[in-house]
C-alpha cells in the first residue's frame, strides 16, 4: 500500500481545527509526524488514521474522501472490533460532520458505505489526552466555533486585511476578506459548515463583542468594540451588525496602525505651524476608517502642552493621552452639534471631530474655530476641491470660511505593483499587486484659493487652484508614485476619482 502524507494545514482543514492545535498534538506525541526531504512537517496517512481512532473520531465525509480505500477498509475493520461498555456518563468523543454528510446508518451493516459506522466509545481517557473536537450537532460545539473564529481572525491579520465580511444568504454564510481595498472570497467556507455551525459562529462573534447580545434580539444595526488576543498580541476590533432578510450580516473592522502622516518635509513643517494656532483644518476622505487614522495622526503632530483637548467621536477609538473623549449617542440625543454647543463653556483649545456630516454640526464647528479654537474635523470628500464644495453646500458663508479654513489634508492607500513579476506570479497570487502604500497630501488654503472661496468660485476653479498648490498636494504625491513605478495611473484614478 502506497503511503500518503498530509501537511499540518491539510489536517487542520479536514478536522476543522486551528493549525496551532494540530502542532500541539504533534509536540505532545499524540499525533506522530516526520519531516519531508524539503524540511516540512508531515503526517502519514496511517498515523492520521491511528490518531483519529485513538481519540474516538468517526470518519466524516471530508475524511472519507481524503483517505485511500485501503485505509478506509482497515479503519472500518478496527472500528468493528473495538470494545464497548462505557456508561452514559463517559460519553464518547464523536465525529465532526459537514452540512452535506448523512447521518451514520446505525442498523444496516450490510452496506459497505463509504461512510464507516461510528466507532465505539473509548474505555478510558488518559488525563493528558488532547482536547476533543465535539460534534457540531450539540451545545458543546461552541469551543469548535471559537476555534474557527480565532482561525479567521488570525488569517485576516496575517494577510493584512482591512475588514472581514460574514454575509448570510439563503443557502449559507459567505466569508470575504477586504485586502488591499478589494474583497476576496474564502474558498470552500460554506461547504464545510453545517447550518448549526454557521449559527454558532455568528453567536460566538457576537458574544465576544458583547456577552449581553443575543442574535435574536438584534433588530437594528449596531456597532461594538472588542479586543481579542491574536498571535500573542491583544488587538482591538470593531464589529458592525446589520439585520438582513437572510440573517445577521457581520463586518469586523481590523486594527490599523498607520496613524502617521506621510508628507514631504516642507509640507509637514507648514502644517505643524498651523497646528500651533487656531482655525479649521479639514481631513477629506470617503472612507471613515482612513479618516479617523489621519485625525489621530494630526493630533499626534499637534503640540498639546498647556492646551485643553476634547475629542468627539462616533465610536470608541484607541486611548488618547491628555484628551477628553466624548462618544456620540444619537439615540440619547447626544449629537455632534449638541456636544459642540456644550463646549462653548468648556474652554477647549483643540477640538477633534470625526465628521462634519450635517449643516448644524458644520456650523457649530465653524463657530468654534472662528472663536479661537483649533478644530480638526473629518469630512466625507475625496479631494480638497470636493471638501470645499461640501462645506459651502452645508451653509458655510464664503467670506468667513475663506478666513477660517486653514488647510485640507487628504490621505489614501493605493495598491503597489508586485516587484517580482509583470502581471502575476505565485508571490502576489497572480494579481500583479503586492500590498499597499499610503499617499498623503495637504492643500493650504491661501492666495488664489482663498479668493475663489470668498467670491464663490466653481468646482473646476477650486480643482485648478488646488492642483497648483505645490508639491505637498495629494495629486502631486499620486503622480510621483506613478512616475516611480510604485503604482499605476489606473489605480490612482480608481481611488482619487479623476483622470
Amino acid at each position: 500500500m502506497t503511503e500518503r502524507f498530509f501537511s499540518t494545514y491539510q489536517i487542520a482543514a479536514l478536522l476543522r481545527a486551528a493549525p496551532g492545535a494540530v502542532v500541539q498534538w504533534m509536540e505532545k506525541g499524540w499525533l506522530n509526524s516526520s519531516r519531508s526531504p524539503s524540511g516540512s512537517v508531515r503526517v502519514s496517512e496511517s498515523d492520521l488514521v491511528k490518531f483519529l481512532e485513538d481519540q474516538g473520531f468517526e470518519f466524516g465525509q471530508d475524511l472519507v474522501e481524503a483517505l485511500t480505500a485501503e485505509q478506509r477498509d482497515e479503519a472500518y475493520r478496527r472500528a468493528r472490533n473495538r470494545k464497548t461498555g462505557v456508561s452514559d456518563e463517559a460519553a464518547p468523543v464523536e465525529a465532526m460532520r459537514t452540512a452535506s454528510d448523512p447521518a451514520p446508518n446505525q442498523t444496516d451493516q450490510s452496506n459497505p458505505t463509504p461512510l464507516p459506522p461510528p466507532t465505539s466509545p473509548i474505555e478510558t481517557e488518559p488525563a493528558d489526552s488532547p482536547p476533543p473536537i465535539t460534534p457540531v450537532e450539540t451545545e458543546a460545539s461552541k469551543p469548535q466555533a471559537g476555534q474557527i473564529c480565532d482561525a479567521i481572525l488570525a488569517d485576516a491579520v496575517k494577510h493584512g486585511a482591512q475588514a472581514i465580511h460574514f454575509t448570510p444568504h439563503r443557502d449559507g454564510l459567505r466569508l470575504q476578506l477586504r485586502i488591499d481595498g478589494l474583497l476576496h472570497d474564502k474558498p470552500n467556507f460554506d461547504r464545510r459548515l453545517s447550518d448549526l455551525m454557521r449559527r454558532e459562529i455568528i453567536a460566538c462573534l457576537l458574544n465576544r463583542a458583547d456577552p449581553d447580545i443575543a442574535p435574536g434580539d438584534l433588530t437594528l444595526p449596531r456597532t461594538v468594540e472588542f479586543s481579542r488576543p491574536v498571535e500573542g498580541l491583544q488587538l482591538q476590533f470593531r464589529l458592525s451588525v446589520l439585520p438582513t432578510a437572510n440573517g445577521l450580516r457581520l463586518v469586523i473592522h481590523m486594527p490599523h496602525d498607520c496613524d502617521t502622516l506621510v508628507l514631504e518635509d516642507s509640507a509637514r513643517a507648514r502644517l505643524k505651524e498651523l497646528l500651533r494656532g487656531d482655525g479649521l483644518i479639514v481631513v477629506a476622505s470617503r472612507r471613515k476608517i482612513g479618516r479617523d487614522q489621519v485625525l489621530r495622526a494630526l493630533l499626534a503632530e499637534t503640540d498639546t502642552d498647556g492646551r485643553s483637548v476634547i475629542v468627539i467621536e462616533q465610536h470608541a477609538g484607541p486611548k488618547l493621552d491628555d484628551a477628553t473623549r466624548v462618544q456620540i449617542d444619537q439615540a440619547a440625543g447626544l449629537s455632534c452639534a449638541a456636544v459642540l454647543a456644550g463646549l462653548e463653556q468648556q474652554d477647549a483649545d483643540i477640538i477633534v471631530l470625526s465628521e462634519l456630516r450635517d449643516p448644524a454640526t458644520a456650523t457649530a464647528a465653524f463657530e468654534a474655530a472662528h472663536d479661537g479654537a483649533l478644530v480638526i474635523a473629518g469630512i466625507n470628500a475625496d479631494s480638497a476641491p470636493t471638501a470645499i464644495d461640501e462645506l459651502l453646500a452645508m451653509g458655510m458663508e464664503p467670506w468667513p470660511l475663506g478666513a477660517t479654513l486653514k488647510a485640507i489634508v487628504a490621505q489614501t492607500a493605493v495598491r503597489t505593483i508586485c516587484e517580482h513579476c509583470d502581471g502575476g506570479c505565485d508571490r502576489c497570487g497572480d494579481t500583479g499587486w503586492s500590498g499597499r502604500t499610503v499617499l498623503s497630501g495637504v492643500v493650504f488654503v491661501e492666495g488664489e484659493l482663498v479668493d475663489l472661496i470668498r467670491t464663490g468660485g466653481s468646482s473646476e476653479q477650486f480643482a485648478r487652484a488646488a492642483a497648483q498648490a505645490g508639491p505637498g498636494s495629494l495629486a502631486h504625491a499620486a503622480q510621483n508614485a506613478v512616475d516611480l513605478g510604485v503604482t499605476t495611473t489606473a489605480e490612482v484614478a480608481r481611488l482619487l476619482g479623476r483622470n
